[in-house]
């Protein structure tokens, strides 16, 4: 239940970081945060209310590292597809149709055997 539950997260000073959202999608409860900015131990503190059972608390903490400012990315098309011919997956492709090739002919051949085998 997102009514009634509580999470705060706190920074490696002390200063509280969420928003306090709290948005329940299926199991997971997802809290709202402000713009991490310091580096360090994140202190996680939880109490949840269940429907027909006993809350849970706890806490947990989280270290974020070389961390200046989050901005947000902004959307740029994805990279086209290089034609390089070192690309992994041309190179399993030919290999493939090398293998059927030579798959092919080695059934003519054994066919051929076969034929001059049995005839006498």
């Amino acid at each position: 239940m997102d009514l009634g539950s509580q999470i705060t997260v706190v920074d490696p000073s002390g200063a509280r970081v969420d928003d306090g959202s709290i948005t329940v999608d299926g199991k997971n409860l997802i809290v709202g945060l402000k713009p991490l900015t310091n580096s360090g131990a994140y202190l996680v503190t939880y109490e949840l209310l269940t429907v027909n059972d006993v809350p849970l608390d706890g806490t947990f903490k989280f270290i974020v590292n070389g961390l200046s400012e989050i901005t947000n990315s902004t959307n740029s098309p994805a990279p086209e597809p290089s034609n390089d011919e070192s690309n992994p997956n041309k190179v399993t492709d030919y290999l493939v149709i090398g293998l059927l090739v030579f798959a092919f002919f080695m059934l003519i051949l054994l066919s051929r055997f076969a034929r001059k085998t049995f005839r006498k």
